[in-house]
């Protein structure tokens, strides 16, 4: 599942590489920044806590993964970060698949995917 935190500020611009911090959930419990370079991956621990298996945690981009998956858990927050992943980058937030009709872009998933639902593991 993919998903995107609009960033604020211009440093946190600087540190990913763009206005939007995209996480992506794939194999579940395994988060990673989707950028060009590098790919931070972190892992939830039995406590929900982000545990980063690179040396980004200490700095502001390891804050703000932290910040996006405590963020993620709320479902009305989820659900919003998915539509907008789908309207910045027209495709589908579960499967990633470019998305055409425009109710599919509103609702951040693709016909199929929304029989599924959005669901945070």
């Amino acid at each position: 599942m993919y998903y995107a935190l609009p960033l604020k500020y211009e440093q946190d611009r600087e540190w990913v590489g763009g206005d939007v911090l995209v996480l992506n959930i794939d194999p579940p419990n395994v988060w990673a920044i989707v950028r060009e370079k590098p790919r931070l991956i972190a892992r939830l621990g039995d406590k929900g806590e982000a545990i980063f298996e690179m040396y980004y945690a200490e700095n502001r981009l390891g804050q703000l993964v932290g910040f996006a998956l405590a963020k993620l858990r709320d479902a009305e927050y989820r659900e919003r970060a998915a539509q907008l992943f789908a309207e910045r980058f027209a495709r589908c937030a579960r499967c990633h698949r470019k998305l055409t009709a425009m109710e599919s872009v509103r609702a951040g998933l693709g016909p199929e995917c929304q029989k599924k639902g959005v669901r945070l593991v």
